[in-house]
């Protein structure tokens, strides 16, 4: 079950919130806590995406995945930053396209 191994990864994901929308990230965050995931950081991105983007500085393959189908990030908006010293292992840019179409509440 990719749940567990997702859970398992322990991935440090911080949400950066690339939109106007407030409440996206904690929201965001909420919902990722609610799956099992480990959301280490909530703040705003310096400026507005209008597509979200990933980094993944080490490598969590399950969690990514999971992130990538679920706002529907396209590959070109995925880069691979190798740095398993960072404070996070993925950082999520929510961009104008997550804030228009999510199923969160």
């Amino acid at each position: 079950d990719t749940a567990v191994l997702r859970q398992a990864e322990g991935a440090r994901i911080a949400i950066h919130n690339g939109t106007q929308d407030g409440t996206l990230a904690p929201r965001t965050a909420e919902f990722f806590r609610s799956q099992g995931l480990n959301v280490v950081e909530e703040t705003n991105a310096q400026n507005i995406y209008n597509v979200s983007q990933i980094i993944i500085y080490h490598g969590k393959p399950y969690t990514a995945r999971y992130i990538t189908d679920l706002l529907g990030i396209p590959s070109s908006q995925v880069k691979f930053e190798f740095n398993p010293d960072n404070y996070a292992d993925i950082v999520l840019i929510l961009g104008n396209d997550w804030a228009s179409s999510n199923p969160l509440p």
